[in-house]
């Protein structure tokens, strides 16, 4: 143990004893200390909003700093210095074992963990995060903290690598598979236009990564893991990644160079299918507004928006609903994430939900989706207030 370890151990062992001569029972107090390892090959970009994103990490230098055969917590935090600090960290974690996201502000125990080896190691694995906050963007760190099962001092990463949170709605997109894969619960990276390689050798860090379905995730985040399905339907190897927008780019799946070459990116809040002959995203919905339906229909809200078009060959398929409560919000840090909550087919510029709940505002926007699953920008955001009276 280092000499300034033991420096603060001792005072706050002395703390304590005064403390308790006064008659106060100290609750434990614990230093933030470092350990060697944390991220591996965390992403270049990362979108502001709930896209998940995956990245390996690890602690296998000769000395890590941690307990020899020991548990810990593992959360990711997105902070804006190599130390975390409670007001200006973002993030969430997701575990598996409680079917989860968990913010990083919540209490430890809610994290997933991690066991050391005899040497206090740990081999390179995976672990999800997302950002969770729009209103936030700019150079982050991408910090692996570490706190023993049963408490004890957090452990910071020494050397944290750092990402570029990007604005989803004007400076990220997303690519997601317009063909089927085989290949399920595999690595994809999306590399810069140069790249011919996606090993470990490589200097340079990914564009963004993750995994195929079927991950154990629920990228989502609908509550539900594995259900998701991006690209063509029943594809069991979809994946979607969260890039930066108009941007040439490489895609490989299990290190392999999967799309032929160099794609470009899609324009900012898109989503195109890569692989697919039409990639060219439908043009953003405009004129939406959201009315309750009357008491006559309890918690309904009728939505209506003006068509939109398709500059792609494959043509218009529908609209995609989402649905979110602007005021609920966990934590003031963090933006809620809009839910799908339907689909309409084309030519139908209507939707009614019936499952909101009157005397709770909601949000809405729509996003046209072409038949190629190329989905456009976000249109306009209605509000409304469904409270069960004729409006």
């Amino acid at each position: 143990m280092t000499r300034s370890r033991v420096h603060v151990r001792m005072v706050v062992t002395l703390l304590a004893v005064m403390l308790a001569i006064g008659g106060v029972t100290a609750a434990p107090v614990y230093a933030a200390e470092t350990y060697t390892g944390g991220a591996i090959d965390a992403p270049q970009y990362i979108l502001n909003d709930h896209t998940a994103v995956g990245f390996r990490w690890g602690a296998q230098a000769e000395t890590t700093g941690l307990e020899a055969s020991t548990s810990y917590y593992v959360k990711v935090r997105f902070t804006m210095t190599p130390s975390p600090s409670p007001t200006t960290n973002r993030g969430f974690t997701w575990n598996a074992a409680k079917q989860r996201w968990a913010q990083e502000s919540e209490a430890w125990a809610e994290f997933p963990t991690v066991a050391t080896d005899a040497d206090g190691k740990i081999a390179a694995r995976w672990v999800y995060a997302k950002f969770g906050d729009e209103n936030s963007k700019g150079s982050y760190y991408v910090q692996v903290s570490l706190q023993k099962v049963g408490g004890g001092s957090t452990f910071n990463s020494s050397a944290p690598l750092q990402s570029m949170i990007l604005d989803a709605a004007t400076e990220g997109g997303w690519i997601h598979n317009g063909i089927t894969l085989a290949d399920v619960n595999a690595r994809v990276a999306v590399r810069d236009a140069d790249a011919t390689t996606d090993l470990d050798d490589d200097p340079s860090l990914p564009y963004a990564l993750g995994k195929t379905e079927v991950n154990t995730l629920d990228d989502d985040g609908d509550g539900t893991a594995d259900n998701e399905d991006y690209g063509p339907t029943g594809s069991a190897g979809d994946f979607r990644m969260g890039v930066p927008a108009d941007t040439g780019v490489t895609i490989f799946t299990k290190r392999v160079l999967r799309f032929g070459g160099v794609v470009t990116s899609p324009a900012a809040d898109c989503d195109m299918a890569a692989g697919a002959d039409d990639v060219g995203a439908p043009a953003r919905v405009t004129g939406l507004a959201a009315e309750p339906a009357g008491e006559t229909a309890s918690g309904h809200v009728e939505l209506a928006w003006d068509e939109a078009t398709d500059s792609g060959d494959s043509g218009l398929a529908g609209y995609l609903v989402y649905r979110w409560e602007p005021t609920q919000t966990v934590n003031p840090k963090y933006t809620p994430a809009p839910m799908l909550i339907g689909q309409t087919n084309a030519g139908q510029t209507t939707f009614t939900d019936e499952t909101a709940i009157d005397g709770t505002e909601y949000a809405y926007h729509v996003r046209a989706i072409d038949v190629a699953t190329n989905v456009g920008p976000r249109s306009n955001t209605a509000t409304v207030l469904p409270d069960g009276a004729l409006p």
